[in-house]
Formats: C-alpha cells, structure tokens, sequence
C-alpha cells in the first residue's frame, strides 16, 4: 500500500507541474510573448527544463551559484514560444 501511495504522490506531482507550466506558457502566448529565458544551476534543474523544451544556451559562473552548489556552474535556457492562431486556445 505504501508503494502504492508513493507511486500516487509522485504522479499527482508531475500531473501538478504540468498543469502550472501549461497555464503558464498559455499565459506567455497569449501576451505575445516569443520566448522565455531562465538562469538555473547545472547541476539541480537543468535537467528539469531540458526535459520541457528548453534549449541550453550558454554556461558560466556565478559567485551566488557557487554559495549554493559546490561548482558554482549557472547556466541559460531558452524557450521558444509558439505563437497560435487568435481564434485557437489551449486547455489542459
């Protein structure tokens, strides 16, 4: 049952952060926006918005990054928004 209820948790999860990048990225769209940019570190999210789509852009070092993780290595992603059709929306 434990197992279960882990395997439950760990999907309502990521069901949750779908959800709350979907609606975001319907909110860029919708504002016109054509592409997102963030900073993260290497080594805890970059994996994270690889997976969503985010194209790596560049690497370098950050003294706050370096306070943080033991390599200090920030890195850039980019998203590139896909803008739609003014009579097409997106829902989950």
């Amino acid at each position: 049952l434990v197992k279960y209820l882990t395997l439950f948790k760990h999907l309502v999860l990521k069901l949750m952060t779908l959800a709350l990048w979907l609606g975001f990225l319907d909110n860029c769209i919708n504002s016109g926006i054509s592409s997102i940019v963030v900073e993260t570190n290497r080594q805890g999210a970059s994996g994270f918005y690889e997976r969503i789509g985010f194209q790596h852009l560049a690497d370098f070092d950050s003294p706050l990054h370096n306070l943080v993780t033991p390599t200090g290595q920030a890195c850039v992603y980019q998203y590139a928004c896909q803008q739609k059709p003014d009579n097409q929306t997106t829902s989950l």
